[in-house]
């Protein structure tokens, strides 16, 4: 065996076994194969999850739609605070449109449907403990950036929203701005703010002053 002693009192490490270098690699295959499978079950449940929570607004839109009038569904949208000019934006009508529906007047079944999809919206939150809806929609996705969960609602992204919704850790706001706008840092930003990468690696966003 040949000498491994050097000048001084260093030795270098002896060579691990081949048996032992083995183990190492087959532990590190097995990792990397278990962290990919991981990886793609999160996936998969996240597509899964997203699917079950926009079917279930709808599911709950229908019921709406069936079970409640018009004047109803508006009344409902008053008494949980919802000013007239958003729930025209929501339904794609003008305010005088909505007073009129207010005053008895007849809809057309896709504005009716479109109604019952923002009264359901606001039932579908408070099953993820969300206290008074209507000014959690009007909420900034994140501070600083110009776009509300409502513009989210308003744009169609209800997936995204029910996302935000669900208070998942994971999923933090900067993810869901990315899949709505790429380029949110440059276009949704405030004047008074700034995006910037913070410690943590994740961007986020700060006043210039």
């Amino acid at each position: 065996m040949p000498d491994t002693t050097v000048s001084g009192s260093y030795r270098p490490f002896a060579p691990l076994p081949a048996t032992a270098l083995a183990e190492t690699a087959q532990d590190k295959d097995c990792a990397e194969v278990l962290y990919r499978r991981a990886s793609d079950i999160q996936g998969d449940a996240a597509v899964l999850r997203r699917r079950a929570t926009v079917r279930d607004l709808d599911r709950r839109t229908e019921d709406v739609a069936r079970r409640q009038a018009p004047k109803q569904m508006l009344d409902t949208l008053a008494d949980l605070g919802m000013a007239w000019r958003d729930v025209a934006r929501l339904t794609g009508v003008s305010v005088p449109a909505v007073q009129k529906w207010r005053q008895g007047g007849d809809l057309r079944g896709e504005s009716r449907l479109r109604l019952a999809r923002v009264v359901a919206l606001l039932d579908a939150l408070g099953t993820y403990f969300i206290s008074d809806a209507v000014s959690w929609l009007e909420m900034p996705v994140m501070a600083g950036v110009a776009l509300s969960r409502m513009d989210l609602f308003a744009s169609g992204r209800t997936d995204l929203l029910l996302i935000l919704a669900s208070d998942d850790e994971t999923t933090a706001p900067t993810t869901v701005l990315d899949e709505y706008e790429p380029t949110w840092r440059f276009t949704l930003v405030d004047d008074n703010w700034e995006a910037f990468q913070a410690a943590d690696g994740h961007t986020s966003v700060r006043p210039t002053r």
